[in-house]
């Protein structure tokens, strides 16, 4: 079978030497493609968290979600880059989508990292989003905006009608 931790130590290692041309989706599918082996690395996460921070603004939507969920997975939390990816992601909250605005809230809410923007910002677009969650991806929400403390009825109405579909038709009389 193929050995990972080799197959990841030379990847790590080339990563470190090719940093400074790293872009924001090199950086969030790295991050990522580490989280699904299961593999940390340290060292190749600090390099990889200050790029990050020099190419803040080049991150979409699917970048942030991806570095943060990575991040959070191994528990790392380098406050002035999720505070900057939190600010950024705040200015660009009409570009996530469904999945990677769940992903983005719960991984902030894991690590403690609870930014107001990035709260008020994203349970904002839950509403333009909500009916394409599934009943899971709306528990997720609803736990990261308990976390947040978002307190928005219309935001916590619309997310909390997508958990318990037969509960609502019960009640509708269906």
């Amino acid at each position: 079978g193929i050995r990972y931790d080799q197959l990841f130590g030379v990847l790590t290692n080339r990563a470190v030497e090719l940093i400074d041309e790293f872009t924001a989706s090199y950086i969030s599918t790295t991050l990522n493609a580490f989280q699904r082996i299961g593999i940390n690395n340290p060292e190749l996460f600090d390099n990889l968290a200050e790029r990050a921070l020099a190419v803040v603004q080049d991150h979409d939507a699917r970048d942030i979600s991806k570095t943060i969920t990575a991040l959070a997975h191994f528990g790392l939390k380098d406050e002035e880059l999720f505070r900057r990816l939190a600010s950024h992601a705040a200015s660009i909250a009409e570009q996530f989508e469904p999945l990677g605005l769940v992903n983005t809230m719960h991984a902030f809410a894991r690590t403690n990292f609870l930014q107001v923007d990035v709260a008020v910002a994203l349970s904002e677009r839950s509403l333009y989003i909500s009916r394409h969650l599934d009943a899971n991806e709306s528990r997720r929400l609803l736990w990261s905006f308990a976390k947040f403390q978002v307190r928005d009825t219309r935001v916590l109405t619309a997310i909390f009608n997508r958990t318990s579909p037969r509960i609502l038709r019960r009640s509708n009389g269906q």
